[in-house]
């Protein structure tokens, strides 16, 4: 919800120049329990454009279409929340699943951190600090995510498919 009112956020998207790519990857505050709680709302959110409701999903919508105003060419990546419910809790989940929906119902690339080892592994347990990454665990999330969206792109139905992307 913030994203769109922090100068950081929508306001930095509408005064920047037109990209080929964006990637979309947000989620993890809004899960929280506390005043920043967005309700993940229903699938039909992301696309209705009048009165959009204040959910995960119309917020989200929001941006999305902000994205296409801007290039309406561009190749949107959603990527997940990199977070995982414990079993005793549904917290995280609700927003991975709506992101999944998002990139299906936009036909958008996606990456799936549930899919990335990392993000499970006790190694990313013993580089957060608080609720960051270390400076460390950001570098291997940059090299988790370089061979994600290669593999993304590699099976998403994009113009990316012209492009050389070797590893």
């Amino acid at each position: 919800r913030t994203w769109l009112t922090d100068v950081h956020g929508l306001t930095l998207l509408n005064s920047s120049d037109p990209q080929d790519l964006y990637f979309i990857m947000l989620g993890i505050n809004d899960s929280n329990p506390d005043e920043r709680n967005v309700p993940v709302g229903n699938r039909s959110d992301f696309t209705t454009t009048t009165d959009t409701p204040d959910t995960f999903y119309g917020n989200m919508g929001t941006i999305y279409r902000a994205v296409m105003t801007k290039n309406p060419y561009a190749i949107v990546c959603f990527i997940t929340p990199p977070r995982f419910d414990d079993g005793s809790t549904t917290r995280y989940e609700p927003y991975s699943e709506a992101v999944r929906n998002m990139a299906a119902d936009s036909s958008s690339l996606l990456i799936d951190c549930a899919t990335i080892p990392l993000f499970k592994s006790l190694w990313w347990n013993n580089n957060i600090m608080g609720t960051h990454p270390t400076a460390k665990m950001y570098n291997a999330m940059g090299n988790a995510f370089v061979q994600a969206f290669k593999d993304a792109a590699r099976a998403g139905n994009t113009n990316l498919n012209q492009y050389y992307i070797h590893d």
